[in-house]
């Protein structure tokens, strides 16, 4: 079994491990693993844009609102 991470904490301390991740995949054989995270990791990259894009949309929206009341209060 092989364990794949997206991010976290790996300690050894004698014959013990600890991990902590935020995102973890298991598979029995490392093709199947590396299929895996490719899918699961394009799928999080394309959640991350429309929320960048959502972010920057809503932030240029702000800036025009205050423009135009600094703009306006003169």
């Amino acid at each position: 079994m092989y364990i794949a991470i997206d991010q976290g904490i790996f300690v050894k301390k004698s014959n013990e491990v600890f991990v902590s991740v935020r995102q973890a995949i298991q598979g029995i054989g490392l093709s199947q693993l590396r299929d895996a995270v490719k899918t699961e990791f394009l799928t999080l990259d394309d959640k991350q844009q429309e929320i960048r894009f959502a972010m920057d949309k809503l932030e240029n929206s702000f800036l025009q609102r205050l423009t135009e009341f600094s703009t306006a209060s003169k």
